[in-house]
């Protein structure tokens, strides 16, 4: 299994942290994944 490092700047980590105090940090870890899962179908399609 391969690994992806995300990395994050600091005004989407600021951004991030206001959304979990103002929602959920579940929401927080689910946008995340999908980010993550979107990123990776877009190398696929680039690697095609």
């Amino acid at each position: 299994m391969k690994y992806t490092e995300i990395t994050i700047d600091d005004g989407a980590y600021a951004k991030i942290f206001m959304h979990s105090i103002k929602y959920s940090c579940d929401d927080v870890c689910g946008i995340l994944i999908g980010k993550y899962l979107s990123s990776n179908e877009k190398k696929k399609i680039l690697d095609m």
